[in-house]
């Protein structure tokens, strides 16, 4: 009988004492991703030269390797800028401005900053 009052005492309790609050939700990015981000664009952002030569034979033919390197070196100073205005907007979260958001990410795809489109 006593054990089945514990019981029923535990219950009750269970069901006064209020819960923990669920966590927040973060933000669009916090600090943390956002210098990680930005740091990774200003240290890897060369990445954009082999990648868009890559890109541009696999679409075009071996002759449009100088194409791949302009475009490459275009878009390479274009993450170390992206890389820059992210690290001087550190406080304040944000969504990534190129997208993929780091040169290593879906290689086989064009970068595209501050959400241009495809409008070819």
């Amino acid at each position: 009988m006593e054990r089945w009052r514990n019981r029923m005492a535990g219950c009750c309790c269970w069901a006064v004492y209020p819960r923990p609050a669920p966590p927040k939700r973060r933000a669009i990015s916090t600090p943390s991703p956002t210098k990680l981000r930005g740091a990774g664009n200003i240290a890897y952002g060369w990445m954009e030269i082999p990648k868009n030569m890559v890109n541009e034979v696999d679409r075009n033919g071996v002759l449009y390797v100088p194409v791949g390197l302009g475009k490459g070196l275009l878009y390479m100073a274009g993450r170390a800028l992206i890389g820059v205005a992210d690290l001087a907007t550190l406080p304040l979260p944000s969504a990534p401005l190129a997208q993929p958001p780091l040169a290593w990410n879906l290689t086989d795809r064009e970068t595209r900053f501050f959400g241009q489109d495809d409008a070819r």
